[in-house]
């Protein structure tokens, strides 16, 4: 499982963790702001190891501007001792001021919780850490005091484990649905090459039949079966018969009307009373 933040190691201090050199800066970082703490004539060489520390762990906005961190200096108890001695870098900046934002930052650094954090990010954080926690080293003899020490977040761990097995699960899915999708789509393209090699030869015998002239067909003669040839003589026969005789022409009819003599000519004598 991938450890969330801070519970991953180190990269550059392979013996500990994110959270082991947190817990070790502001633990440091609080017992050097103590009025009881001591350097001797270490001064100087001391006044550059918290600069140090401090530029890796506070990045201000614009460089020498915007440095007094937090906003409510603390301010100075014993001036011109320990700690309240100027700073190595900064001015206007004490090493108690300096050793009171080392322990804010490494602070909020440890109770943050970076589940979705990128990689380049977190390598950044990992270096400035191990550089702050060269130059506040107390000696291999000194070591973070049981009380001081916090211990990994049981719930941060169980999320994060709960999230990796979540997209673990996803993939798995993912990949099992790729799979179903490129064994469907071998099988489409089986089923396509089967029909192809069917359909193609059956498609190229059209072609060529269309391409190819047609031969006409020669007639048959018919065959005349025998009976058949009787009653077509018989009806020919038939056929050739005396022709049936012409009906004579009718007599015209002349009407009395128009046979009636014409006007001026006698028809003959009237027939007299006498006479008849």
């Amino acid at each position: 499982m991938k450890l969330p933040w801070p519970e991953l190691p180190s990269a550059h201090r392979p013996e500990e963790s994110i959270r082991e050199i947190l817990d070790y800066l502001c633990w440091a970082s609080e017992v050097m702001a103590s009025d009881t703490y001591r350097v001797g004539a270490g001064l100087g060489v001391w006044r550059q190891r918290v600069q140090q520390a401090y530029r890796a762990i506070f990045l201000p906005p614009v460089p020498n501007h915007g440095d007094p961190y937090p906003p409510d200096v603390p301010p100075p108890r014993t001036p011109g001792f320990w700690p309240d001695v100027p700073s190595a870098g900064v001015p206007g900046m004490t090493l108690r001021h300096q050793l009171k934002v080392l322990n804010i930052r490494t602070f909020e650094l440890r109770k943050m919780v970076w589940v979705h954090a990128r990689e380049t990010e977190v390598a950044e954080w990992d270096r400035r850490l191990s550089l702050a926690r060269v130059a506040l080293d107390q000696g291999e003899g000194v070591h973070v005091p049981d009380e001081a020490r916090t211990t990994p977040s049981e719930e941060v761990i169980a999320e994060a484990q709960a999230q990796e097995d979540a997209v673990r699960e996803h993939a798995r899915k993912r990949a099992l649905r790729l799979q179903q999708l490129r064994t469907s789509a071998r099988k489409k393209a089986a089923a396509t090459e089967e029909t192809k090699e069917t359909v193609a030869p059956k498609k190229k015998a059209a072609r060529k039949a269309k391409a190819a002239p047609k031969k006409k067909a020669t007639p048959k003669k018919k065959a005349t079966p025998k009976k058949k040839a009787a009653s077509k003589k018989k009806t020919s026969v038939r056929k050739q018969a005396a022709p049936k005789k012409k009906a004579a022409p009718k007599k015209k009819k002349t009407s009395v009307r128009k046979q009636a003599t014409p006007k001026g000519k006698s028809a003959g004598p009237r027939a007299t009373p006498g006479s008849q």
